[in-house]
């Protein structure tokens, strides 16, 4: 039994190393190489861990549980003037997006920016990613969340916030 528990431990190093390398989409990786070594451009990761805890803190139940399958979330902000020092536009990142075969699955408008949605088709489910690009107009945000989400929950959410500021 022993000679198993190096192998085990190696087996699962190399699975922990690997993962968030496998686990970035070409999209967002290129996102992030377009922009690394802007000035003011800003990268960040959690697990999905965290998210689920930080929602428990603040006790949003229903909210954890809509995010319970989340494997990590990434978030890229950069400043809109990086954009035209690179000569790039963010209507070519959305091409990048549709040739990686995501599709827009929701779009609002939360107070001036234009926020989009978008989800790929996995070829098996652990592969489920959803990109977030929110258009403010200093900066563009992008959010990577790979895994499993429970999109009604997040449709109804925007619903609800239609109609509340309509009132």
């Amino acid at each position: 039994m022993r000679p198993f528990l190096p192998f085990f431990v190696l087996i699962v190093l190399a699975f922990l190393v690997a993962t968030p390398v496998a686990g970035q989409t070409d999209s967002y990786r290129a996102f992030r190489t377009k922009f690394s070594g802007e000035e003011d451009a800003h990268f960040f990761g959690v697990s999905g861990f965290i998210v689920r805890s930080v929602l428990a803190m603040t006790g949003e139940d229903e909210a954890r549980e809509a995010a319970r399958g989340i494997h990590r979330v990434r978030l890229a902000v950069v400043p809109r003037d990086a954009f035209r020092e690179q000569q790039v536009t963010v209507r070519g990142f959305r091409q990048v997006l549709q040739q990686e075969a995501f599709d827009e699955l929701m779009s609002f408008s939360d107070n001036g920016d234009a926020v989009t949605v978008y989800s790929n088709t996995p070829r098996r489910r652990d592969d489920q990613c959803y990109m977030m690009l929110v258009e403010a107009e200093d900066e563009v945000v992008l959010i990577e969340i790979s895994g499993q989400v429970n999109e009604q929950y997040f449709k109804n959410l925007v619903k609800l916030h239609y109609q509340s500021s309509t009132l």
